[in-house]
């Protein structure tokens, strides 16, 4: 076994069924690689620190884990601060963060934990919703999707997909919706993002490493419909997304509801993390295992 981990993960569980569905997705990345996962609960103020312990306990023990793994319980009246907080002090690749099973209005109307995580902490948070089918542990990873939104930090995020889906051994498929450009909102664009299709092939191959294995599609729509539609053409195992997808200028305590409707799970990239690599590309031995495959694209008009 490696001496160090390929991947550090932080699970945040509040014990729920959900976050049970969720365990199976770390299980799935423990077959493909060395993780070592931190599950960590924030205590409800009123519940005696021995049965919240107790509780996280039976949840990890429930789950099974034949990873290294350890229960962690944090106390504080905001989880999402509690957890940002952990991860300024240690060292984190990914939070694993479920979606509430609640149903109730405080739920619709209240604060979202994953929204809240994400504005406060740079660690990539990996969540699914109530679509994504539990997946066998087995089951290699074939696709890993990359959403590039070209204002949001795109050459960052393209290398720890490229990244991330090599070390699985999965192919990635980067996709792009460029906005419709006409007399009226052409002086309204951002000079960094490209207005042709081709023009941001080119941008985002030049931003790949050059082993990437990597598909390219990009396409000229104002609609979150059409970026759906490119994304479900390759049977995703993950996508990747950037501040611009996950972000609600109309409702920013929420996790956007259109994320949790896609079949596959999502990591949400937000701000500049401490260490720009993942903890297996700091493992010297470590080699790609499918540098120098053939790449393709695609423009769609």
């Amino acid at each position: 076994m490696a001496t160090h981990p390929d991947l550090r993960l932080l699970f945040a569980t509040d014990l729920s069924q959900a976050c049970f569905r969720a365990g199976r997705d770390v299980s799935r990345l423990a077959a493909r690689c060395h993780v070592d996962v931190t599950f960590v609960h924030v205590r409800s103020q009123g519940v005696p620190a021995l049965l919240a312990e107790k509780a996280l306990r039976g949840f990890v023990v429930r789950l099974n884990p034949s990873y290294t793994h350890r229960p962690l319980l944090l106390d504080g009246p905001d989880p999402a601060q509690a957890v940002a907080d952990l991860c300024t002090r240690s060292r984190f690749d990914l939070i694993v963060a479920p979606p509430s099973d609640e149903t109730s209005l405080a739920r619709v109307f209240g604060r979202s934990f994953r929204a809240g995580l994400l504005r406060r902490c740079a660690v990539p948070v990996w969540s699914g919703g109530p679509g994504v089918a539990p997946p066998e542990a087995d089951l290699p990873f074939a696709a890993v999707g990359c959403v590039v939104d070209f204002e949001d930090a795109p050459e960052r995020h393209l290398r720890r997909a490229s990244a991330f889906a090599r070390r699985l051994g999965a192919r990635l498929h980067v996709v792009s919706l460029l906005p419709v450009i006409d007399d009226s909102t052409i002086g309204r664009v951002a000079s960094r993002a490209p207005i042709t299709p081709d023009g941001a092939i080119d941008a985002i191959r030049a931003m790949l490493p050059a082993s990437a294995l990597a598909s390219v599609d990009v396409a000229v729509d104002d609609g979150r419909a059409r970026l759906d539609r490119m994304l479900s053409r390759y049977a995703l195992d993950v996508v990747f997304v950037g501040r611009q997808q996950w972000v609600s200028a109309f409702w920013p305590a929420r996790y956007p509801r259109h994320l949790d409707r896609l079949a596959y799970p999502v990591v949400c990239l937000g701000g500049t993390p401490a260490s720009a690599a993942w903890s297996f590309q700091e493992t010297a031995a470590w080699v790609p295992p499918m540098a120098g495959a053939p790449a393709a694209t695609a423009a769609s008009r």
